[in-house]
This record gives C-alpha cells, structure tokens and sequence, in this order.
C-alpha cells in the first residue's frame, strides 16, 4: 500500500510546473532559494543587494513533496546556492 501511494506522488511530480525565478536573472552569481514565511525576508533582503549592484536571484520553492524534479537546472546555472528553510520554532 505504500509503494502504491509513493507511486502516485511520484506521478504528481511530472504535472508540476517549472519553477520560475521570482526576483533577479537566472544566471546570477548568488542563488537565494527558501519556501514558507521567509518570503518576505528574502525578497527585503534580495532586493536590496540587487539595489547595490549585486548579481543575486531568488527563488520561493512552492512545492516540497514532490520536489520539482526540473528545478536543479535552475541551481546549476548560479555559483553559490543559499537555502533558505522554513523557521517554525517559537520562543
């Protein structure tokens, strides 16, 4: 039953769509990648660096299970890679 289900997830991967870059070129030097509230943050954040000159692209994952099987040719086109996760700790 498992496999069964872990079948059709992996299925759904092939109907997602290809993740676009929300700010910056697809070539950048510095990929900013992160998914859930950190929107915002990195959005400020990509901003202002790409403000000073800076070659910074951001990305906001939208799917995690299943991961978009596409969006690693998104990462390889960039030198470094930030990632990004959800913070969901309380004080």
């Amino acid at each position: 039953m498992v496999k069964l289900r872990q079948d059709k997830v992996d299925q759904i991967a092939d109907h997602i769509p290809e993740q676009k870059f929300d700010s910056g070129a697809e070539t950048g030097k510095v990929l900013v990648v992160g998914w859930g509230s950190t929107f915002g943050a990195i959005k400020s954040a990509v901003h202002e660096l790409q403000n000073q000159g800076k070659a910074v692209s951001h990305i906001q994952i939208r799917h995690l299970c299943p991961f978009p099987p596409k969006i690693w040719a998104s990462y390889s086109k960039t030198s470094k890679l930030f990632w990004f996760p959800k913070s969901i700790m309380a004080s």
